[in-house]
């Protein structure tokens, strides 16, 4: 954020931003990071039952790649979302 702000200040085009839309912003990204975190511990909380429990499966196993893979492209996006509003 103080980069941001930063940029802001000593950049030769000003650029008015309306400081509410910034934190709204953040506040959005800090939840959707947090919603991908929380995806990723369910992933792995179930991966770890179904291996004690004699349950995983390479089809298992596969459909959970998967979901690593869109996550990761979720966190991905997010962190373009973040370069784009100038959060470091």
């Amino acid at each position: 954020m103080s980069a941001y702000i930063r940029v802001l200040l000593f950049s030769k085009d000003k650029v008015i931003v309306d400081p509410k839309s910034i934190l709204l912003a953040v506040k959005e990204l800090s939840n959707e990071i947090n919603r991908v975190g929380g995806n990723i511990n369910q992933i792995a909380k179930f991966m770890n039952f179904a291996e004690k429990n004699g349950l995983l499966t390479n089809e298992i196993v596969e459909n959970l790649i998967l979901q690593i893979v869109e996550l990761v492209k979720q966190h991905e996006a997010l962190c373009m979302k973040i370069n784009y509003i100038g959060i470091k």
